[in-house]
């Protein structure tokens, strides 16, 4: 509710870290300003932007039966900001419904991979994930999703305390040219995001026996 003359037109410019969110999140409509006292007028953006359609980026290399209880990677953000709203995931089995959980952080995975309070959980939730190779069923997370700005990354751990086949991955990925993809490099990319490797962890308790003695794929 603005206490203001609505004849007179207000314009003004957000920062550009605002800007990148507000054309994730979608179209705007509310905006908090000072006292009708101040000079608000000069900070105050009326902006209303439309996010581009739903996309979804497939896992070149799907799981042939490699899962453990959980998978944690990272996804960069390429030239614009990006809201990840799910995550598609198989198991080995198809058991289910099982239990699940979702964890989230800013930057990457390895230098916080044992740290549960570094991480903010996104999501827990049953749900039965599909074992035929090629299909995953999705993992939402949450109403806000899970916002990266442009050339951002952000880390993602799923997992579960209900099995080892839990969540599927892919070990040892080859490029197109049949070459072993080093840790650390991308896997999977459409220009919008970038999903690098990652790491199994093989307990049923979180962020516990993490193994990066290969070089693995999130199969989703």
């Amino acid at each position: 509710e603005l206490d203001a003359d609505w004849s007179e037109h207000i314009v003004a410019t957000l920062p550009p870290t605002l800007e990148e969110i507000v054309e994730s999140h979608g179209v705007v409509s509310t905006a908090a300003i000072a006292p009708s006292d101040e000079e608000w007028h000069r900070d105050l953006a009326i902006l209303s932007k439309v996010s581009q359609p739903p996309q979804v980026l497939r896992a070149q290399r799907p799981s042939t039966g490699n899962s453990d209880f959980g998978f944690m990677f990272d996804v960069t953000a390429g030239d614009t900001a990006v809201c990840i709203r799910a995550l598609h995931a198989a198991s080995s089995t198809g058991w289910g419904p099982l239990q699940y959980v979702v964890y989230t952080a800013v930057g990457g995975w390895r230098p916080i991979k044992g740290s549960k309070r570094r991480w903010h959980k996104v999501w827990s939730g049953e749900a039965t994930l599909p074992s035929k190779q090629g299909d995953y069923a999705p993992i939402p997370l949450g109403e806000e999703g899970v916002h990266v700005a442009a050339k951002g990354k952000q880390t993602f751990y799923i997992h579960s305390p209900s099995h080892a086949t839990a969540v599927a991955f892919a070990p040892l990925p080859m490029d197109a040219e049949g070459k072993l993809i080093r840790d650390g490099n991308v896997v999977d990319a459409d220009g919008k995001i970038s999903v690098s490797t990652g790491a199994k962890t093989c307990s049923a308790a979180p962020f516990e026996s993490v193994a990066t003695d290969s070089v693995r794929a999130f199969a989703g």
